[in-house]
């Protein structure tokens, strides 16, 4: 019931004490929602009639056919208004509607209200067409001709396109459709296969479910396992090179500082109080690395200059990271992650991500007594317990519906065990590279090396792990190790993954693996471990790291 609320005719209905071009002044408004309320328990997308039809394929065309019209029918129905109040002509919407629903009366007036009303009637009429034809061919019906040609992800979308560009609409469209686990797998799989373009300036998919007052899993092919993410394919520098540098969308460190110092305003909080003042780094910490950091000098200047590295920058930036951790696990301390840097690098460029650990991090430490009116910094005890939490909770949710469902991409079926499994596999793998002796141990990436084609299971395991942000898509490839301007394409470990399996946030490098490991890390990730590890090995034999 909570997404009726948020629907255009509810902040229509709001607007009514108001000026009338207060709802047309909104559309100029990004956060104005633009939400469409679709109840499918009463769309009359009966289950039972379409499962009873003898060809799969034959009911969810006729199903997609259905669900196109009585979205396109929600969606004038909830604008009427706006559509009046517009003055707009409406020229692509009224030619499209025409000509993809194959609505051949529609009237041809400009009046948005009158043009609303038509579209609706004549969908409705339609439905009943569909809801005709699929009774007569249930078994013991006379069937009728008929050939389903409406589609989520090119008529519809094609008709909200037209409509919010004749509108001069900003905001995206809010779908929100409730009882959605109403609805078989294959007919989510429908709705699941649009929504995971992620079309987000055109369209942003919210359903509801517990219909029943109880959790009912979704499943079906194309779904999205976890709640989603804001994380996208345009080039954020900052993924490659750390978040202080400028360029590509910006910078990311700004961007969320803003974010966080306007929920502060919002919350009240003091007016000087910005985000660096409320985390404190690990300062023991910052100790320990510094004497970790004074030993490695002092051994590095022990080495015959013939045999050590140029400068010992060049040693501490390649194994820096990796000596500081295997310290701490000698003397069996606990890294603490806390500090406005961390927060920021552990968020991986994903702003969902950033919001909800700052969060858990407040929400931990003002139930440990924190107070922001007070003069103490949220202390990284607390910042930590909370940012492991959120890290594992990553993995749990990952994992939340088991193998009941798969991801199709490219004709494969991809599990969200096979999902949990880069994840995990990669995780320890990088810890296990961390901490073993490899002299080239800080990697938080893998390349693709060799035949990495777009129709093979490879790379539909890889493209499913970036839209689950597993993995991010790095903007720079590397270049293969084996020389020649030949760049690999290059995937990093989301950061939030890190506090997990205790290493550094800020490891660099890249380990290359072939398409084959690749579906031996979805399949077996332990195997994984075990065959990267051992390449390692056979390489350290011959050259030990010089520390």
């Amino acid at each position: 019931m909570l997404l009726r609320y948020f629907s255009l005719d509810v902040q229509c209905s709001l607007e009514q004490t108001k000026a009338t071009n207060e709802v047309v002044r909104g559309l100029n408004d990004r956060r104005t929602p633009l939400g469409i309320y679709c109840c499918l328990s009463n769309a009359g997308l009966n289950r039972s009639d379409f499962g009873a039809l003898e060809s799969k394929d034959r009911s969810l065309a006729l199903f997609e056919h259905r669900l196109v019209l009585f979205l396109v029918g929600k969606l004038f129905e909830s604008i009427g208004n706006v559509l009046d109040l517009s003055k707009s002509n409406l020229s692509r919407t009224r030619t499209l509607i025409k000509r993809t629903l194959r609505l051949e009366n529609l009237a041809e007036r400009a009046d948005g209200r009158v043009l609303s009303i038509a579209v609706v009637d004549e969908c409705n009429i339609r439905i009943q067409e569909i809801d005709e034809h699929t009774a007569s061919i249930l078994p013991g019906g006379k069937p009728t001709a008929f050939n389903p040609w409406l589609t989520l992800s090119t008529t519809f979308l094609q008709i909200l396109a037209a409509c919010k560009s004749d509108i001069g609409a900003e905001p995206p469209f809010f779908f929100l459709v409730d009882d959605f686990d109403g609805l078989s797998a294959d007919q989510q799989t429908v709705v699941f296969r649009t929504a995971a373009v992620r079309n987000h300036a055109l369209v942003c998919w919210k359903f509801g479910v517990m219909s029943s007052g109880q959790k009912s899993f979704m499943s079906g092919n194309e779904r999205t396992y976890r709640e989603g993410d804001d994380y996208n394919l345009l080039e954020l520098n900052w993924v490659d090179r750390g978040p202080d540098r400028e360029g590509g969308e910006g910078s990311y460190k700004r961007t969320v500082e803003e974010i966080c110092k306007k929920r502060m305003n919002e919350a009240r909080w003091p007016a000087d109080l910005a985000f660096a003042d409320l985390f404190s780094t690990w300062e023991h910490g910052n100790k320990i690395r510094d004497q970790v950091k004074r030993n490695t000098q002092a051994e590095y200047e022990k080495i015959p200059k013939s045999k050590r590295p140029e400068t010992f920058k060049s040693l501490w930036d390649k194994q820096g990271d990796a000596l500081y951790f295997r310290h701490l696990r000698s003397k069996k301390i606990e890294h603490r992650y806390a500090g406005p840097a961390a927060i920021i690098e552990l968020s991986s460029g994903i702003f969902r991500q950033f919001l909800e650990i700052c969060s858990d991090v407040v929400d931990q430490a003002l139930g440990s007594g924190w107070r922001p009116e007070g003069t103490k910094k949220i202390g990284p005890v607390s910042q930590n317990q909370a940012i492991r939490k959120w890290s594992r909770d990553m993995l749990r949710s990952l994992g939340n519906s088991g193998d009941i469902s798969t991801l199709s991409r490219r004709n494969f079926n991809v599990t969200s065990r096979h999902i949990v499994n880069i994840a995990q596999g990669l995780s320890s793998y990088f810890a296990a590279r961390l901490y073993s002796e490899s002299k080239d141990p800080e990697v938080l990436a893998i390349a693709i090396r060799g035949e990495f084609h777009d129709d093979s299971f490879a790379r539909a395991l890889i493209d499913v792990a970036v839209r689950e942000s597993v993995l991010q898509r790095r903007s720079v490839d590397y270049p293969a190790k084996s020389g020649g301007a030949v760049r690999l394409p290059t995937y990093s470990l989301n950061r939030r993954l890190v506090p997990m399996v205790s290493i550094g946030y800020k490891l660099q490098g890249r380990h290359e693996i072939t398409a084959e490991d690749v579906e031996l890390l979805a399949t077996d990730p332990e195997s994984f471990v075990a065959k990267m590890l051992k390449s390692i090995n056979d390489r350290d034999v011959k050259q030990k790291p010089l520390l």
